[in-house]
Parts: C-alpha cells; sequence; structure tokens
C-alpha cells in the first residue's frame, strides 16, 4: 500500500477550491484507496470510509458501490428494511443487491425478525440453517401450510440436519400433518447414507407397532439377507416391505449371486417394490453381475429386465464387451438400449465402429455422426477420412447495451483487478444470466476484449450459445503458447485444448485439490518441473500466464515422453503418470485409443481426455494445424495404437 499517496488522495479531497480543479486519480491509486476504504469499513471506522466513499464517487470508480455496500454490512445493526430496499432497488438483479439481501438476512435472523426475515427470502437461499429459520419465521407468523411443506421436505434426507432445524421439526412432528412414515422414510435414507446415529435415534422416536416390525425386519435382513429365501413371508408384508426387500437383495447379491436371480422374478412381479426400491437394488445390479466376469448371465438378466433398468446399465454391458473386444456383444448391449439413447453421439458411433469390425459396412451410421461437433463425429470424421464439421456460427451483430450492463461488467472487472475474485465471478455471472444471446455474445465480446476469456467462457454457456466458438475457445496468450509448443516440441492445438479444459483460461483458478492457474499445475510438480528446466520456483508466479505455461508445458512434454503418446499423456496429465501406467499394465495397452479412452476406470479423467482430444481438434482448425487425432490418424483405432 503506498500510503503517502493515499494521504495525498485524502488531503486532496478535503482541501478547498473545486473538486474539478484537481488532477483525477490514476486507476491504481483508485484502487488503493478501494482497499483501503474497505479497511477501515472493516474496522468499523465508518467515518474514514465514507470519506474515501465520497471521494470514489466523485471520481465514477466502479467500486465505490462496493465499499458503499461493505459501510452498510459494517453497521448492520442501525440498518434499516427501507435502506436495504434502496440500495437493492439501485442495483437490481446485480451481485451487489444478492450479498446485501444475504447477509441482512443473517442479522433479522440474529434479531428473531421473522416478518422481515420472510419479506427478504427468496427460494434457493442459503444453507440448511437459514432455510430451517425460515420455516421457523412461517410458523411463528401464522403460515403453518407452507412450514409443514418446507419441514417435509427437510426430514425426509438421509444426514442429520442443523439445530436450527430442531424447532420446526419438533412442532410438524406434533401436528396433524405428520405421520410416522415419514420416520421410516428417514430411517432407511439414513440407513443407507451409513448414518447410524440418526437411525438409531430414529428409532428411539417410532412408537408405531407395525413401524417397529419393519425396523426390526429390516436390521434382521441386513445380517442376514438369506431370509429373502421366505419369499411369501416378505410379500405378504405389502408395500411398507419394499426397502426391507430391495435392502436383502443388495445384501444377498454380495454373497450368492445365483439365489439371487432365481428369487428375483417373484419379488419383481409382486407389485410391492416401488419405483425408489426397484432403482435402488437395480441402478448397479448389471455393474456388479459384470464384475463376476458373466458376460451372458449380465446380458440375459439386462435383456429380460430391460424396461425396469437405468441407460447406465445397458453402457456399462457396452464397455465391459469393448474391452474384451467382443464386436458382436457391443452390438447387442446397444440393441437393448431405448432408441434416444441409442441416438447420442456416443453409441451410434460404438454401433458403427462394432458393424465395421464385424465385417460389415457403416457408412451411414458414420455420414448422420458427421453432421454433428462432438468428440464422437470427430473420430467419424477420421475413420471417414471427411473434414471436421465445426458447425459454428457467426457472432450475432451488437446490440445496444444499458449503462447499467456495462457498469456491472466493469465492475466485475475491476474486482478481478483487485483480487477479489469470487466477488468479481458472482458480478460476472449476476450481470450475464438470463441475457438474450446477443447482449450475451455482446457481453463475452467485451470480456474477451478486457483480457478476461473465462469470464468470455462462462458467458457462453449461461446463454447456451454452444456455436459461436471464436467466443467458447478463444485464442489467448498466443505468444506464450506458441512459445512453450515450440520450446517443447508439442503440438500447439493439443496445448490451447488441454489448458481450456483445465482452467477455462483463468489464470487465478485453484482447484480444491491445490492445482494452480491456467494449465493447473499442482505446486508439487510445479517445484520439481521448474528444477528440471532449471529455474527458480515462486509458488505465487503460477498465477502468472508465462510462469504457468511454461511450467505446464514442460511438464506435459515430460509425461509425453514417458509415454509417447499424447492420449495417454493427456489421461496421466489429469489422473496421475502411476496410475496410467496401471491401466496400461492391466490390459489397457493391448486395446485400440479409442477403446483405451471409453474403458478409462475413472469418469473424470475418461471425459476430461474425450474433452482434450475434441478440444484441440477445434483449436488445429482454428491455427491450421493438426490435432492429435490427426496425427495419430489410423493408429487411433488400431490396437495398442500400433501403425506400424
Amino acid at each position: 500500500m503506498n500510503y503517502p499517496a493515499l494521504t495525498l488522495l485524502l488531503a486532496c479531497f478535503f482541501c478547498s477550491g473545486p473538486l474539478h480543479a484537481q488532477q483525477p486519480p490514476a486507476q491504481n491509486e483508485l484502487r488503493e484507496l478501494f482497499l483501503e476504504g474497505q479497511q477501515q469499513a472493516a474496522r468499523e471506522r465508518i467515518d474514514r470510509a465514507e470519506a474515501i466513499l465520497a471521494q470514489l464517487q466523485e471520481a465514477n470508480y466502479s467500486l465505490a458501490p462496493y465499499l458503499e455496500l461493505s459501510i452498510l454490512l459494517h453497521r448492520a445493526a442501525d440498518m434499516q428494511p427501507q435502506e436495504v430496499r434502496n440500495f437493492m432497488q439501485r442495483y437490481p438483479g446485480t451481485w451487489l443487491a444478492e450479498k446485501l439481501r444475504l447477509n441482512y438476512l443473517l442479522h433479522l435472523r440474529g434479531d428473531r425478525n421473522y416478518e422481515q426475515y420472510i419479506a427478504f427470502w427468496a427460494e434457493g437461499t442459503g444453507e440448511e440453517s437459514q432455510r430451517c429459520f425460515y420455516l421457523e419465521s412461517l410458523h411463528r407468523t401464522g403460515q403453518l401450510q407452507q412450514a409443514w411443506q418446507g419441514a417435509k421436505a427437510m426430514w425426509l434426507h438421509g444426514e442429520s440436519r442443523s439445530d436450527s432445524c430442531d424447532y420446526i421439526f419438533a412442532r410438524w412432528r406434533r401436528s396433524d400433518d405428520f405421520s410416522e412414515e415419514y420416520s421410516w422414510q428417514r430411517y432407511i435414507l439414513a440407513r443407507r447414507a451409513g448414518e447410524r446415529s440418526l437411525s438409531d435415534y430414529l428409532t428411539r422416536l417410532i412408537n408405531d407397532n407395525a413401524i417397529e416390525l419393519r425396523i426390526e425386519a429390516y436390521q434382521a435382513i441386513r445380517r442376514e439377507p438369506e431370509l429373502l429365501l421366505e419369499v411369501d413371508a416378505f410379500i405378504s408384508g405389502g408395500p411398507g416391505y419394499a426397502a426391507v426387500i430391495a435392502q436383502g437383495l443388495r445384501n444377498l447379491a454380495e454373497s450368492d449371486m445365483d439365489s439371487v436371480l432365481r428369487l428375483w422374478p417373484a419379488y419383481r412381479d409382486s407389485g410391492v417394490l416401488d419405483n425408489d426400491n426397484l432403482h435402488y437394488f437395480l441402478d448397479d445390479f448389471v455393474e456388479r453381475m459384470v464384475e463376476r466376469r458373466d458376460p451372458q448371465q449380465a446380458y440375459d438378466f439386462a435383456r429380460q429386465n430391460r424396461s425396469l433398468l437405468p441407460p447406465e446399465s445397458f453402457e456399462v454391458g457396452v464397455i465391459d464387451r469393448l474391452r474384451a473386444d467382443d464386436w458382436s456383444g457391443v452390438l447387442d448391449w446397444i440393441d437393448l438400449m431405448g432408441r434416444q439413447q441409442q441416438q447420442e453421439n456416443q453409441w451410434l458411433y460404438w454401433r458403427a465402429r462394432a458393424t465395421n469390425r464385424i465385417g460389415l459396412p457403416a457408412s451411414d451410421t458414420y455420414q448422420q455422426l458427421l453432421a454433428s461437433r462432438s468428440y464422437y463425429s470427430f473420430l467419424a470424421s477420421e475413420l471417414e477420412e471427411q473434414p471436421f464439421n465445426l458447425n459454428r456460427s457467426q457472432p450475432l451483430p451488437p446490440q445496444e447495451v444499458l449503462a447499467e450492463l456495462t457498469e456491472a461488467w466493469q465492475r466485475a472487472a475491476e474486482l478481478m483487478a483487485v483480487d477479489y475474485v469470487n466477488n468479481g465471478r458472482l458480478t460476472w455471472e449476476h450481470a450475464v444470466d438470463g441475457l438474450p444471446e446477443a447482449l450475451g455474445q455482446q457481453a463475452a465480446r467485451w470480456a474477451l476484449a478486457n483480457n478476461l476469456p473465462y469470464f468470455a467462457i462462462r458467458a457462453t454457456i449461461l446463454m447456451e450459445s454452444w456455436d459461436t466458438l471464436e467466443l467458447r475457445f478463444p485464442l489467448v496468450w498466443p505468444e506464450l503458447f506458441e512459445q512453450a509448443a515450440r520450446d517443447n516440441n508439442l503440438p500447439l492445438s493439443w496445448l490451447y485444448g488441454l489448458s481450456r479444459q483445465e482452467s477455462a483460461f483463468a489464470p487465478e483458478i485453484v482447484s480444491s485439490a491445490g492445482a494452480r492457474g491456467l494449465m493447473q499445475i499442482m505446486p508439487a510438480t510445479a517445484r520439481e518441473t521448474a528444477r528440471r528446466m532449471g529455474v527458480g520456483y515462486n509458488a505465487e508466479r503460477l498465477f502468472e500466464p508465462d510462469y504457468n505455461i511454461s511450467l505446464g508445458a514442460n511438464h506435459l512434454a515430460e509425461v509425453y515422453s514417458e509415454l509417447g503418446n499424447p492420449v495417454y499423456a493427456t489421461a496421466a496429465y489429469n489422473a496421475g503418470l502411476s496410475r496410467v501406467r496401471g491401466w496400461l499394465r492391466n490390459g489397457g495397452a493391448d486395446l485400440p485409443l479409442d477403446v483405451w479412452i471409453e474403458t478409462i476406470p475413472f469418469s473424470e479423467t475418461r471425459n476430461y481426455v474425450k474433452n482434450v482430444m475434441a478440444f484441440a481438434v477445434i483449436y488445429a482448425q482454428f491455427l491450421g494445424l493438426e490435432s492429435p487425432i490427426e496425427q495419430l490418424d489410423d493408429a487411433f483405432f488400431l490396437p495398442g495404437g500400433d501403425d506400424s
């Protein structure tokens, strides 16, 4: 902080003479002044903060409203409802207004002001303790029907709720709206979630003899699932025993799959099992059968129960047959899918591949794929030796933008400049979400012009403008990416595609695991990479595009050198080198690359590799270069990626 400059700015504000005669402060000075105002507000030196606010307003600084908000928040005890409403009306639909509303709700809750809490509440607000206080407010103001509806929704959950919910739960349980069936339902949810303390608590609450018998039956069936062999006894209990039967079937399948298959038709056809309990048993049953390595048994079960199974069951079967190089089996499983699922690009592609592999033509199916833009359509283009179809549309013509919108965009950008990252992103989201597509595209262009590519990408996502590829896949920091590609002998399209997937070009981003910056490199990996490159390591510099791209590209090149293949290297960049080596040792090295990608055990890594390969195609088309899919060519589709 440049305190002498700050003192001078404050002095100039209080000096005599017209303000317009003073030299307007530079942007960096205004930023320093804003940050000092925030500190003064946080220390509850409100007079000093208000003096700084006046100067920022005089300079028309875009973050003056945020300092005004901070001042309001730090004197929340004195705020009146109309004062809050006035501020929200001045900045409607903005994160400024929403942040004030959320913080004011906390103040109202502390004051037990039930009427005003309801007045400022909005659906989707906050976490469960705030939700439960809202329900308490409804109850205390006599709005019982709404309170009971909300209490039921909060109650039917498998985990313990906040202590704030005790008030509304206690009143609801004493009302005519409550039934002990709700405690039974929650007991089952808690047991399935592994929350034994909650399920024990619920057991103590229940006084209904019939439900107590169900709980005893449930506990017995978990210990001895073989009790299900007494089919008539459980079916005679009726729908109340559906959860007991479903749990018993799941547990019995772990030790005696054959018995489950014998018992299943009787329980299925009894009419006792409702949809929720059918799905609880069936959702991963086919997967468990596949893991037993009895593909015919799994297929027969899926065919006989086709209408009851979730779509994922058929996908598990296809993946298993791909891994086994059983192309006829792939077609059999795809044929079990519903018509809509079969028409998804993923399954059109595998139908065509399998059809080819059993010696039949599949050009019609490939042609159907070529009309779209996806990872699978790009693979189909390569197989059919057809040009890639990007299906891109030109941005819509510029529109007149209201001043309030551009002010909100500028606030978002300035918040990023002063490292208020979360507030900057939330400000942008509130400003862009819900805009007509033409205005949303204009917001994205504005963001790119202001070196905020992450904001541009978020704008296209929020307005679902999927075909404006220049906005979704911007060519940012070109000199840095080109230099890194040259230095490390990497395809530029691949480097762009990987960074776009990793960070959506947000230099300041930090993942939940601690990965940083544009290439999302972990600090430990960055330290080792810097040592290998002979450059100094500085963790804070990982947020600088040049440093991050340089280290990330060098790490990617190292992984590429180890594995010799951009597909494997992409997977290793996400999941780690040792994991990918393990997958390759476990039979993966003999698979065609498209099959290997489809059978990656981690869904995150599987989708990651598909995205990077597809994004690299898009960037290659923009740059007039080749993507890894094109460079690998036939090797992408041959066992082990071997083109020899």
